[in-house]
């Protein structure tokens, strides 16, 4: 981590985000010259799928914990994105195995870690203390294909030795971000992708509260403490969410309390709402996705020498006219299972029944749909679905998105992945 005094750190603050530059020069400017030299930054580039934050605790970039004198109310510090996308991430436990999952991205010009500032200046009381896991890029981006078969992981291990002989039942436990840390050559190059962020000393608070409790320097000072509460409210919305809506939405939506029972129809519905909400991402296609990750890396240094498709999905947020993915496998592993505790049909009924209550809003919601196909019908329950044939479909049905002339609706397919 590189230390910056104001004056250095003011072009590169005024280049991504000029109004929040000159409200700090003259806060900077109305603290005495003894104080102005501790009113200083900290850059850090995080590599990708590094974590920022894990379970609440801020880290630096090799991952040791953050320096005491950055964090602001003893919690997190602030720090403005500089560059690139973090991805918040929910960590699901399922019978020991950890699904990440992405629960919100934050961009370029957000503010970090003001959640706890806002509550501390609020008298925020009874506030359980945070534990959010947030990545450099996304960590939950998923292949379209995946080296599943002998003859795909054989190319692999051609080229990278390092990797163990093909184990049909190892390699479909995998995730994308294990397979990229068991290459050497690949975790390298990926590294070589990170994101920026521009840490604020912790003084820069303590000056911000002595300027405000000053009446010849409160006026000035009170417009940069609306910029922090204002600012800070765009991630907090999309970072604390109410169960008790969703909840309500399941009552509604899932047709009895009972289907609260369901723990895959819950699941499944309440990522649904969040998503056509835009509260959470869910994943589309990458075109032109760089801030999310060194994708051109993962193309050429794996998919390729494995012969795989090249396309890769990733997290983003649902807009009018655009398909969105949510990945039945990963939000509801039991149900795929030979003595599931959630069957496919309470999970179909579900689907059926979120996406008909959409379409009032002019969004779809379709379960397991042909692509090229807009039905209304609840889709047929398959008498069985194996691992494998979970990837033969995701391969034949969603290899491209769907033509979507003249319609602004926003699409969410439930897909299978691995």
């Amino acid at each position: 981590m590189h230390r910056l005094d104001f004056k250095e750190a003011s072009e590169t603050v005024k280049a991504v985000d000029e109004e929040l530059e000159a409200l700090l020069r003259v806060v900077w400017g109305q603290a005495a010259r003894e104080r102005q030299r501790d009113l200083c930054f900290f850059l850090a580039k995080y590599p990708y799928k590094h974590f920022v934050f894990k379970n609440g605790r801020p880290l630096d970039p090799d991952g040791q914990p953050l320096r005491a004198d950055l964090l602001v109310a003893n919690l997190l510090p602030v720090g403005l994105i500089l560059d690139n996308v973090l991805e918040v991430i929910d960590e699901v436990i399922r019978r020991e195995e950890i699904i990440e999952l992405p629960q919100s991205l934050l961009f370029k010009r957000q503010l970090i870690g003001l959640w706890e500032l806002i509550d501390q200046q609020l008298n925020v009381e009874g506030r359980p203390l945070s534990n959010w896991t947030v990545s450099s890029g996304s960590r939950s981006l998923r292949f379209l294909e995946f080296p599943t078969q002998r003859v795909q992981w054989d190319r692999l291990r051609a080229r990278y030795r390092q990797l163990s002989t093909y184990d049909k039942g190892a390699v479909r436990k995998l995730k994308e971000i294990d397979l990229i840390e068991m290459i050497g050559e690949v975790d390298r190059k990926s590294k070589q992708w990170a994101t920026q962020i521009l840490y604020f000393s912790s003084q820069w608070f303590k000056e911000l509260e002595r300027q405000l409790a000053d009446p010849e320097c409160r006026a000035p000072a009170m417009e940069l403490a609306s910029y922090f509460n204002n600012t800070s409210w765009a991630s907090l919305a999309r970072v604390r969410y109410n169960d008790d809506q969703l909840t309500d939405a399941l009552t509604e939506l899932g047709g009895d309390s009972d289907a609260a029972r369901c723990k895959a129809a819950y699941l499944l519905l309440r990522h649904s709402l969040q998503v056509l909400s835009q509260r959470r991402p869910c994943f589309a296609l990458a075109s032109d996705h760089a801030d999310l990750g060194p994708l051109d890396t993962f193309r050429q240094e794996l998919l390729q020498v494995a012969r795989l498709d090249r396309a890769i999905l990733v997290p983003g947020y649902l807009q009018a006219g655009q398909a969105g993915f949510l990945s039945l496998s990963q939000l509801v592993p039991s149900a795929f299972e030979q003595s599931p505790e959630d069957s496919l049909e309470d999970v179909f009924k579900i689907i059926l029944r979120a996406r008909n209550a959409a379409m009032k809003q002019r969004v779809a919601v379709p379960g397991l749909d042909n692509p090229g196909q807009e039905r209304t019908a609840a889709p047929e329950r398959p008498a069985r679905l194996d691992l494998d044939l979970q990837d033969q479909l995701l391969v034949a049905r969603q290899r491209r998105l769907p033509a979507r002339k003249h319609s602004d609706r926003a699409v969410l397919r439930s897909v299978l992945f691995r």
